[in-house]
């Protein structure tokens, strides 16, 4: 999924992403053209790989999301073997 780097035109919240006009975010190709579409952000151009998703405009970057990994089956107490 192809990265942009958009400005904020106004202060909107777009899932967990709260803007402010003037600030710089990183988002996907698709959101940032809707977005561009409601004139709520401004494309500045593709964003590098490497560059973080700062969420919040503080330049941290956010926490690695817990892998959602089954646990392995226990043994039935009253099942054959």
């Amino acid at each position: 999924m192809a990265k942009v780097k958009v400005k904020a035109l106004d202060a909107f919240s777009h899932g967990r992403l709260n803007t402010r006009p003037g600030e710089t975010y990183t988002m996907s190709t698709g959101d940032a053209e809707d977005l561009e579409k409601l004139g709520l952000v401004k494309i500045e151009g593709e964003a590098a790989d490497e560059e973080v998703d700062d969420l919040v405009g503080d330049g941290k970057k956010m926490a690695p999301l817990t892998s959602n990994k089954m646990e392995a089956k226990h043994e039935n107490k009253g099942a054959k073997k």
